[in-house]
């Protein structure tokens, strides 16, 4: 998984957040969550969809 910066605030909670999600399933039995910083996160990483939950335009290029 990678996170916005290294610092982020978040970082806890994504990781808390996606094993609670995971465990969800019956046939996942171990998980195991690698973050890593390569390759770098920027805009182009986001889904259509959280785009559109952020209210980002889909042609928007941050500079």
């Amino acid at each position: 998984m990678t996170l916005t910066t290294a610092g982020c605030p978040l970082a806890d909670f994504i990781d808390s957040d996606v094993r609670y999600q995971l465990a969800n399933f019956d046939k996942i039995t171990e998980i195991d969550i690698k973050v890593v910083f390569k390759p770098h996160w920027d805009l182009s990483r986001i889904s259509r969809f959280a785009r559109i939950a952020l209210g980002i335009p889909s042609d928007f290029i941050p500079n």
